[in-house]
């Protein structure tokens, strides 16, 4: 913008308001010695937005003002193409976000009824665009496009041919994804200033990236607030801010009839005297103060915290890999064991049994050992020596056998085998027996050395084990393969019936 121009037709330029990518907007006051009764608000493009593209839309805008007669929207005043710029009325008040820190500075309280009463003129007004033929649509509703003038009326500006782009607080998600935009989207940036004028900010405030937070619509942490300080507007704010635009208000007319009904629960309008107040308070301060002001804004209702939603969906993200990993090793990763630790795993699976040493053995066998007994029932006839030092009384039935001297003729008969030397091969199938004696020349064992006879007790106690093991481990395999399936098949179905 050149540093020369300071006229606009009658009108000279007092300040500089706003400026924008292809246009700034000045302040005008009302040009003496003509007949304009009222101040201007200038347009001008930049000198390097000056080609035809961008004058065409600087005329459309100027039409565009021409086809409105509501009170909510300012009259357009005179085009100037020659001086690449339009003028219209300027309205004597602030924005909403102007507003709402005159309040925080004053440290009053915004009433509910003034709320309503500015939520129901800002609806009228859209409402008026889309009777329009055809229907118009503004695109860029936010708090600093809703003016509140001193004589207590809202103004509608901002509204451009060519231009959809609201800031990310006041934009829908489908106008954040730049998916699609109707007059949804508005209705969607309408629920937003009613939003942060309940909570005196602006939503997404404190976020760290907020064209993100927009793109997925999540307003549910200031929705719980307003549910909370103002539990009347919560249905109408919530059903504005739906993320799915086929779920919100039908028609204006719909938003205007639950505002209506608001506004009779809280009659009590206190719209004029806000607007005289605003009228004193822009007086006293200068506007270069005003426009530099934050537009996020302290003096939150309820303290910022995550709804609590939230964290439950958190804490289930972490459990479900934890069962997932659980389930694949209890089913598929089972840890390989040696022998002897399965013939423990299955004994222990039973009933823990006593283990008794050797001395203990040792000392219970006073008389020729319990497990001479059983063994030289078996061998008597087979043995060498032809009369044996047995007593009668060490000549009993099997069944008389308890499980102490079970494990004491496993542990002697093992300790037997280790003492008895290598034979070398015969023809015959049984070898003969030797005799162990004890220190007093008693036979202390008598056992067949038959090479089978030695270890198919503890191969087929193994066999057993592993096969039990074996078995638990294919059945749980299956049941897992089983589940799998039938999860499958019910995935299918629903699939084919959500198609359908």
């Amino acid at each position: 913008m050149a540093h020369s121009l300071t006229h606009m037709g009658p009108y000279t330029l007092d300040h500089r308001v706003h400026t924008s990518e292809d246009r700034t907007l000045f302040y005008a006051p009302q040009p003496a010695g003509t007949r304009i009764p009222f101040a201007a608000a200038i347009y001008s493009l930049h000198h390097t937005h000056r080609q035809t593209e961008h004058i065409l839309e600087l005329e459309d805008d100027f039409q565009l003002l021409q086809r409105l007669n509501h009170p909510a929207f300012p009259k357009p005043i005179q085009l100037y193409e020659g001086q690449f710029g339009f003028a219209r009325e300027w309205i004597k008040g602030a924005s909403l976000r102007e507003m709402l820190t005159m309040i925080h500075q004053s440290k009053t309280l915004l009433p509910q009824d003034s709320i309503y009463e500015i939520m129901a003129q800002i609806v009228d007004g859209y409402t008026y665009l889309q009777q329009q033929t055809p229907p118009l649509i503004h695109g860029r509703l936010s708090w600093d496009h809703i003016i509140l003038s001193v004589r207590g009326q809202i103004g509608i500006i901002g509204l451009r041919t060519h231009r959809n782009d609201a800031p990310l607080s006041f934009s829908s998600p489908e106008q954040a994804t730049e998916t699609f935009f109707d007059w949804r989207s508005d209705q969607w940036s309408i629920g937003a200033i009613f939003a942060s004028l309940l909570l005196k900010e602006s939503l997404y405030t404190g976020r760290p990236n907020p064209k993100y937070d927009a793109s997925k619509g999540d307003v549910t942490h200031w929705l719980d607030r307003i549910k909370v300080g103002y539990p009347e507007a919560y249905p109408v704010v919530a059903k504005m801010l739906h993320y799915a635009a086929g779920e919100r208000y039908r028609h204006p007319t719909f938003m205007m009839r639950d505002i209506n009904r608001l506004q009779e629960r809280f009659p009590n309008n206190q719209i004029h005297e806000l607007g005289i107040a605003l009228g004193q308070w822009i007086e006293e301060t200068p506007p270069e103060p005003r426009q530099r002001i934050d537009s996020i804004l302290p003096s939150r209702v309820l303290p910022l915290k995550e709804p609590m939603h939230t964290a439950v969906l958190e804490v289930t993200e972490q459990i479900e890999p934890e069962l997932d990993a659980l389930i694949e090793v209890t089913q598929f990763n089972t840890p390989l064991l040696s022998g002897s630790q399965m013939t423990s795993f299955s004994n222990d699976s039973k009933e823990p049994k006593l283990q008794i040493d050797e001395s203990i053995s040792s000392k219970t066998d006073t008389n020729p050992t319990n497990s001479t007994r059983l063994s030289t029932k078996k061998t008597q006839k087979d043995t060498v020596n032809p009369n044996p030092q047995i007593d009668d009384a060490d000549i009993t039935d099997i069944t008389d056998i308890t499980d102490i001297t079970d494990i004491i003729e496993q542990q002697s008969s093992n300790n037997s085998l280790q003492d008895i030397p290598e034979m070398p091969a015969t023809s015959s199938k049984r070898k003969q027996p030797v005799n162990v004696l004890n220190n007093d020349n008693t036979p202390a064992l008598e056992q067949d050395t038959s090479t089978s006879h030695a270890s198919e007790t503890s191969i087929n106690a193994l066999s057993l084990s592993e096969a039990a093991m074996i078995k638990d481990v294919f059945a749980a395999q299956q049941r897992a393969i089983l589940l799998m399936a039938l999860n499958a098949i019910c995935l299918l179905i629903f699939i084919w019936q959500v198609i359908l």
